[in-house]
């Protein structure tokens, strides 16, 4: 009987053993999943970091060439108006022109003597 009890002794040992061991070999490859899992979660939060840092670059590039529209229409109104006063001048230049002519050729019908 104490043979009996020895014996069943020794295979719940050596199957605790087994079970003990295994249970070593899920505890490994649950902290190897556990780092991979971490090192995914620290690559999601780097391609998120990024992900924001372009939207602010891109927000800011908007900005920017929403101010470049801007001052260019603010140029484009300028030449615009510059180009509208050139011409009223030619315009005033012309007639100055006509005057100047008129009163010379009135000028020269006075002989002095």
């Amino acid at each position: 009987m104490i043979t009996s009890i020895q014996d069943v002794v020794k295979q719940t040992t050596s199957t605790m053993d087994v079970n003990v061991q295994k249970m070593n070999e899920i505890a490994e490859d649950t902290n190897a999943i556990e780092q991979s899992l971490n090192s995914i979660n620290s690559s999601v939060e780097t391609v998120h970091d990024q992900i924001l840092q372009i939207a602010s670059a891109t927000e800011e590039q908007s900005a920017t060439c929403q101010n470049i529209t801007e001052n260019m229409q603010i140029i484009a109104d300028s030449t615009n108006e510059t180009n509208t006063q050139i011409n009223k001048s030619l315009i005033i230049s012309d007639e100055l022109e006509k005057v100047s002519s008129s009163m010379s050729e009135k000028v020269s019908l006075f002989k002095l003597d």
